[in-house]
């Protein structure tokens, strides 16, 4: 069970791992950045979903890599957030998408790492409604 304030969750295991190309926007490839989320619900203005604070970071090299937030997420744990087997999972989440990007799988083999963003596209716009949780 994860939980922040009224917001409760409850699932057999966290399924989301978000990655990112870190440097795209500059055009130089930096590295991978895994987000772990809780598992993506849809919502009026798109998806909702609850960071669960344990990111990883990996260089272009493959071999350089490490957890960021993961002073975050054991406050979590500390504070009940976390039970043992909520925070066992998110742990094995973060394994996980760090093998896909170790051992070089598509899609985040090197055609993520030369993507570029198109330059004609906008930057969406946020509803007016947007903090409205249903």
């Amino acid at each position: 069970m994860a939980h922040r304030g009224d917001f409760a969750h409850q699932a057999s295991a966290i399924d989301v791992v978000t990655v990112g190309v870190l440097g795209a926007r500059h055009g130089k490839h930096q590295g991978w950045y895994i987000n772990i989320d809780a598992p993506y619900t849809r919502s009026h203005v798109g998806f909702d979903t609850c960071d669960m604070f344990l990111d990883v970071i990996i260089k272009p090299d493959r071999e350089s890599w490490w957890l960021k937030d993961e002073d975050e997420f054991e406050d979590a744990i500390n504070a009940g957030i976390f039970d043992e087997k909520s925070a066992a999972e998110v742990r094995k989440a973060a394994e996980s998408g760090l093998q896909t990007i170790l051992s070089n799988r598509p899609p985040f083999n090197t055609v993520w790492a030369d993507w570029r963003p198109d330059t004609s596209w906008s930057l969406p716009q946020i509803p007016a409604d947007w903090e409205r949780v249903d």
